[in-house]
């Protein structure tokens, strides 16, 4: 396993531990070999996997409990980290996404922390990092953004400035592009530039997808790639070789792709 892969396995990794404690399902234990921490984490994994077999009845059987209703949305998103990139994770994401909306209508403002938590946390998998960044504000307290937060950091990734984005029709696109410091990490991927989409002003996050320009290796002889995420997969859609693109090029692609991905599939 390369250096990139180890990064992301290791901020995903902490991601799930860090939601897993949050619901106290397992002590967080002292590791001191790779087989012990993979049997813990499929520990983890089934007992979440356990707990949401006994949510999503609850649930079912009473949508407007509230408690319910966290404590589902909340698992959800603790299994996000543990199913990065399958089908069962891109429901996953889904459910979670449509739940957390579910939340934000029954119980206005009593949640509000926790569902800006939970927020950047979605758009944190769907590597939507300024969504992330934007949903962190007015989170300081909360001891799993400080982890949050500092990953960010360290795949820099916390700050950003936005520039001119563009729209077709409904879909908008906002741009943002990286201000952080490159991670001194030769085979990451890091992203230079964001493409945010939504269609009809729609934010929640099962409705954005993003594409990440991303850069590997150093400005000067890194190569560049372009990648669309949705519903918490990645797929690359362009190859740009060792200069970084124009940004009208990558623009047109990100339109193609929208327009290939949105087109009506025939029967």
């Amino acid at each position: 396993m390369g250096k990139r892969e180890r990064i992301g396995r290791t901020v995903l990794a902490i991601i799930a531990w860090m939601f897993v404690a949050l619901i106290s399902m397992e002590p967080r234990a002292q590791l001191s070999d790779e087989g012990a921490r993979t049997l813990v984490a499929a520990r983890q994994h089934n007992a979440l996997l356990a707990r949401l077999d006994k949510l999503e009845p609850l649930y079912l059987s009473d949508r407007d409990n509230k408690k319910t209703l966290r404590d589902l949305v909340t698992t959800y998103v603790a299994l996000l980290g543990f199913d990065q990139g399958t089908d069962f994770g891109s429901n996953l994401f889904l459910l979670a996404s449509m739940r957390l909306d579910a939340l934000t209508t029954i119980s206005g403002t009593a949640d509000a922390l926790l569902i800006a938590r939970l927020r950047a946390l979605l758009f944190f998998h769907l590597k939507a990092f300024p969504m992330a960044v934007e949903a962190l504000v007015g989170t300081d307290s909360a001891p799993d953004m400080i982890i949050l937060r500092h990953l960010l950091r360290e795949i820099g990734q916390d700050r950003f400035r936005e520039i001119k984005g563009f729209r077709r029709g409904e879909i908008a696109v906002r741009v943002f592009e990286s201000l952080a410091e490159q991670p001194d990490a030769p085979g990451f991927l890091w992203p230079v530039e964001h493409y945010i989409v939504t269609t009809q002003g729609n934010t929640l996050p099962h409705r954005v997808s993003s594409f990440s320009l991303v850069r590997q290796g150093t400005p000067s002889t890194g190569r560049y790639y372009l990648y669309f995420n949705n519903l918490n997969r990645s797929g690359m859609t362009a190859l740009y070789g060792t200069r970084r693109p124009p940004r009208h090029v990558v623009r047109n692609e990100v339109m193609r792709t929208l327009q290939t991905f949105m087109a009506p599939k025939s029967q």
